[in-house]
């Protein structure tokens, strides 16, 4: 989703429960909450902080999985048409059947996908579904992996909510900037 904003203040997914708690006492709480869920999603798509899903999505992304850029367009961003036609025109070109993931991503890609996360500021969630996907790739991913990534690798993106900056549309490259 777009980012939210509400009296001049950039809101993401999950600050409801921090905007009641500083809600002035006598304040209309129904009729506050209102206009505020209205300021945080804003648009179509999945939540704007690094939730599961632009977790998994980057992860793709450094896996191979996508085009690179694609995990972080905003769905409302008429980038994310462009990125689209552009996967669909690859996939022509590759022929059907020319990424199979399940032979593809070797141990390095999910070892660099481990990073990524570690990196990011990853959801939680992010750690049994990439498991899970390199298991079915045949790769012996686990929980140590993560616990060794976890004392080497520091969180530079500082993206909510394990950040307390930025939102996923920051994260985003805009269409006209140089790769």
């Amino acid at each position: 989703m777009l980012r939210g904003n509400w009296k001049g203040k950039t809101l993401g997914s999950g600050w409801m429960l921090e905007i009641l708690g500083r809600a002035p006492c006598g304040e209309n709480l129904r009729q506050g909450l209102g206009r505020r869920r209205g300021g945080i999603a804003r648009s179509y798509g999945t939540c704007m902080t690094m939730g599961t899903a632009s977790t998994m999505t980057a992860i793709a992304e450094s896996i191979g999985m996508t085009l690179p850029g694609a995990s972080s367009i905003p769905a409302a961003d008429a980038g994310h048409i462009r990125m689209s036609s552009e996967c669909g025109r690859r996939i022509v070109e590759d022929g059907v059947g020319g990424f199979d993931a399940e032979k593809n991503p070797d141990r390095k890609a999910f070892e660099n996908a481990i990073v990524v996360a570690m990196a990011m500021g990853c959801s939680t969630n992010a750690i049994i579904h990439l498991i899970a996907q390199a298991r079915r790739a045949g790769q012996d991913i686990g929980l140590g992996d993560f616990e060794s990534a976890s004392r080497k690798v520091p969180v530079i993106a500082n993206v909510r909510p394990s950040g307390d900056i930025y939102l996923m549309e920051d994260f985003s490259m805009p269409a006209d900037c140089p790769a």
